[in-house]
């Protein structure tokens, strides 16, 4: 009973250790290291001052096209601060330190406690993380919705809770307005739900079809004017996907 009671007194304090490492890691001298404005951050920038003069597009087409959640998220971030190098970079620096607990939530959700902090843990000190963190550039606020969709449609799913399944499939919907790379997760969260069905194969499972109906509603209801978008854009949407192609004979 002793050794239960102070491991429910050390998690907490693990938890506030491990963000307040984190935070420190992506906050300190955050507008001079890294030293100078990478030019992609400078387009972010000047899309985030568009939208502060009145822009409101579902895509950003310049710079080979971007989506659109971090640049509207960057604009709150130079109307409230300015436009020097720090305010450009502390709308990334807040999705990181944000990233940290919806990864412990994530480990939590899909394992327990301990994997939790672990994964907390590595998100906090590890490179890429803070990396992304310092630079303003929109592939940080991917993990930090992916994790947050997944952790409450997980939740949604085990406890039989409609709130949590919609908004984790709301999480999932704006994940696709992050980055890119968000177009591929379909196949792997189905590659996903397929090992949970195998594993659960000979054990008592019901699947919860109204929470998964939910979170699959939700996220196509959020994603669906970048969806529409694309769909009347293709060569703005896709001209990334088109580049970097193993096709492009160029």
């Amino acid at each position: 009973m002793n050794n239960l009671r102070s491991s429910f007194k050390l998690e907490p304090a693990l938890f506030a250790l491990t963000l307040l490492v984190g935070v420190a890691l992506r906050f300190y001298a955050l507008g001079d290291l890294p030293h100078g404005i990478y030019h992609d951050e400078a387009y972010y920038g000047l899309d985030a001052v568009s939208v502060l003069e009145g822009a409101r597009p579902i895509f950003f087409p310049a710079n080979n096209g971007r989506e659109p959640l971090y640049i509207y998220i960057l604009s709150l971030s130079v109307a409230a601060f300015g436009r020097t190098p720090f305010d450009l970079r502390f709308a990334s620096a807040v999705i990181g330190t944000l990233t940290m607990p919806v990864t412990y939530l994530l480990g939590r959700a899909l394992f327990n406690r301990r994997v939790g902090l672990l994964a907390m843990a590595i998100c906090a000190v590890t490179f890429w993380p803070v990396a992304l963190s310092r630079v303003s550039f929109r592939a940080g606020a991917l993990p930090l919705f992916l994790g947050l969709a997944i952790a409450l449609g997980w939740l949604g799913l085990a406890r039989r809770n409609l709130l949590l399944a919609i908004l984790g499939g709301a999480a999932y919907g704006l994940a696709f307005n992050t980055y890119t790379a968000a177009r591929v997760t379909p196949l792997a969260l189905g590659v996903m739900a397929v090992l949970v069905l195998w594993r659960r194969a000979n054990c008592q499972f019901a699947l919860q079809w109204r929470e998964m109906f939910a979170f699959i509603l939700a996220a196509i209801v959020v994603v669906a004017p970048l969806g529409f978008y694309a769909l009347a854009h293709p060569e703005q949407v896709f001209a990334r996907e088109g580049q970097v192609s193993i096709f492009e004979t160029e």
